[in-house]
């Protein structure tokens, strides 16, 4: 398997994948929770590969129902689960895809009539990501942030990463905080990431760690320009050290110029091989 064939395939549930990996970790706990059954899940999985589109279609929007009318804590980590293992129906039966859209409107028409919540943007913003339209979730949020302050600031992790991606420094001023939070974060999934190639070894030869590493630089690159642009260099200048601590980039060593842009930057992607292979036993660090 190609390294374009991988990264198609995590930039096709890109929220989920690197947004909502620990969320994704943290459900797996609650799998024996009534409203989410591992064997529901699984039924589903079975039903696409079926081509039973119609049925897996109805018990997604059952089981989805089951969590939405709930008020359990862990309600949003149960939503991701359901969304990470039937993102493919999506992409494989236009009327799924069609009824996806549907909900998400839904959820952002209830915005603009003034019925909020938080799992109703997380919903949307789970959708967006499937569907490839994350704009829409800047737009809810843009709705959240002129109606309902406090329960934006609530909702600023799920739409963080689209917030950074379109440069909505405005926003990414009032709510972002503090940056080295993320970069932790950041860290801690490349962290997983590796875990799971190195899992899947029999798949990934062992210099395919670039992949995670890479995504890790280009992210960090990208937190170091919005902490730039939000006047916060100190927080820029540790996050560039601390990532370069891990992995001896150039691009982290030279990006220290101030409002660095980063459309200037190498695309990380763009070469197969890495120019420097990492020292595989280095650790995020506190």
């Amino acid at each position: 398997m190609s390294a374009d064939v991988l990264f198609g395939a995590f930039k096709r549930i890109h929220f989920i994948v690197l947004l909502v990996i620990p969320t994704y970790l943290l459900a797996i706990t609650h799998l024996n929770a009534d409203d989410v059954k591992q064997s529901d899940v699984d039924a589903i999985k079975v039903l696409i590969a079926e081509e039973k589109y119609p049925e897996a279609l109805d018990q997604f929007i059952a089981i989805r129902g089951n969590i939405l009318k709930n008020e359990e804590a862990d309600d949003g980590m149960k939503l991701a689960y359901l969304m990470y293992h039937c993102s493919r129906l999506a992409n494989v039966s236009p009327e799924a895809k069609d009824k996806l859209k549907a909900i998400r409107d839904e959820d952002m028409q209830k915005g603009l009539t003034g019925i909020y919540g938080y799992l109703l943007f997380y919903d949307a913003a789970l959708i967006n990501d499937i569907l490839e339209q994350t704009s829409e979730t800047i737009k809810l949020f843009e709705i959240y942030h002129k109606e309902n302050p406090a329960l934006a600031l609530l909702c600023y992790p799920i739409a963080k990463d689209a917030l950074m991606e379109t440069k909505r420094f405005d926003l990414l001023k009032i709510y972002a905080g503090d940056l080295l939070i993320d970069y932790k974060a950041f860290a801690k999934d490349r962290e997983i990431f590796r875990e799971v190639i190195e899992q899947g070894k029999y798949m990934f030869p062992k210099s395919k760690y670039f992949l995670a590493d890479k995504e890790f630089v280009c992210r960090c690159l990208q937190l170091i320009e919005v902490a730039n642009h939000i006047d916060k260099p100190d927080q820029a200048e540790e996050i560039r050290k601390r990532a370069f601590e891990l992995i001896e980039d150039q691009q982290l060593r030279d990006c220290l110029s101030e409002k660095m842009k980063f459309d200037d930057v190498e695309n990380p992607w763009r070469n197969e091989q890495p120019a420097h292979e990492p020292d595989q036993n280095k650790q995020a660090g506190e």
